[in-house]
């Protein structure tokens, strides 16, 4: 149900919240889950769908983009802000290559093949008391493996590339009592590393309990 025809991930992804400040400006925040304002004491079944996700990164000195045209998540939501599910990214297409800050093009016959991992969430303050999701790998460091290749794909560019680190992604509206919510993940965000280069994700996963419940 995402409207923008953003990014793995991340990865991402994907849970919401709700952010309780406390009452000290010097104390940490709750975050806890509320289905229908009744707060979430046992796991709740979450599925969710996102457009275009984009995860930018550098290999062999070449800046390169790998973009997905859609994803499916499942998870759950439990108690005191935690959650976790897997993702598959599909429609991944040709490995490609960055010219310049608006121009790309496609590294002829490197394929992406399908992407698919598992995550833990947990909530996070944000700035100003917000509540933000941190995304990372469900064990060990390292997110998924991305796999080029294809009959003629430049040796440069072929191989398995170890997505790790950690993926924050803002929920804008994660107090607001909804059925979907939207979860932004962005490149300030981003916390990750493709085969120990530096990388971001930006995308948007709007999610929702299977119940169809309102939750917050």
């Amino acid at each position: 149900m995402l409207r923008t025809k953003l990014v793995l991930l991340g990865l991402a992804a994907t849970l919401v919240f709700s952010a309780v400040a406390s009452s000290s400006a010097f104390a940490a925040a709750e975050t806890r889950y509320f289905v229908e304002k009744t707060e979430v004491s046992a796991a709740n079944a979450l599925e969710g769908t996102s457009g275009l996700a984009k995860l930018e990164s550098t290999i062999a000195g070449t800046k390169i983009i790998i973009e997905c045209q859609k994803d499916a998540a499942t998870g759950e939501i439990e108690k005191e802000g935690k959650s976790k599910g897997e993702i598959k990214f599909t429609e991944c297409g040709e490995l490609m290559q960055r010219n310049t800050a608006r121009e790309k093009e496609k590294i002829a016959k490197c394929a992406v093949e399908n992407i698919t991992f598992k995550f833990i969430d947990l909530l996070v303050p944000g700035p100003g008391g917000s509540g933000e999701d941190e995304f990372k790998p469900a064990s060990g460091s390292t997110f998924v493996t991305i796999v080029v290749g294809g009959t003629g794909c430049n040796a440069t560019f072929k191989g398995s590339y170890e997505v790790e680190g950690t993926q924050i992604c803002a929920n804008p509206e994660g107090e607001v009592e909804l059925v979907l919510h939207d979860i932004w993940c962005s490149s300030t965000g981003s916390k990750l590393k493709l085969h120990k280069e530096l990388a971001s994700f930006t995308s948007l996963e709007s999610l929702q309990l299977t119940s169809h419940k309102k939750w917050s």
